[in-house]
């Protein structure tokens, strides 16, 4: 753990302070829309927009996806959570148990990286 956290350090630390956002503020927006108009497909009515915007939630495509996707995340992690308890039941010791859920993480964090 402290050599991952060392590589996030010494690699995000740099990163973050080299990143540069390219979005528009509210000033920035209303004086580009003032000189130029809007652009095509965005609306200007002047008012001030929300902070954040649930109208993606009323199509239901969307809504379907993000249901689908919350149960395909219980269900990918709920075995790392419950596997060393569930190994303990039927018999295996409790260091067995733990590296087992040492050795789903390395797995995982394997068949991340050759995805």
């Amino acid at each position: 753990m402290l050599v991952i956290a060392a590589a996030h350090v010494v690699l995000l630390i740099p990163a973050s302070l080299s990143y540069r956002t390219r979005r528009e503020t509210g000033r920035q927006r209303a004086k580009r829309i003032n000189q130029f108009g809007p652009r095509k497909g965005e609306s200007f009515d002047g008012k001030k927009r929300k902070f954040i915007d649930i109208t993606i939630m009323k199509d239901i495509r969307f809504s379907l996806l993000f249901v689908a996707g919350v149960f395909v995340m219980s269900g990918y992690f709920t075995p790392f959570v419950f596997i060393s308890s569930y190994a303990t039941q039927y018999g295996v010791d409790k260091s067995t148990a733990a590296l087992m859920v040492g050795l789903m993480n390395g797995a995982s964090a394997v068949g991340r990286i050759v995805m």
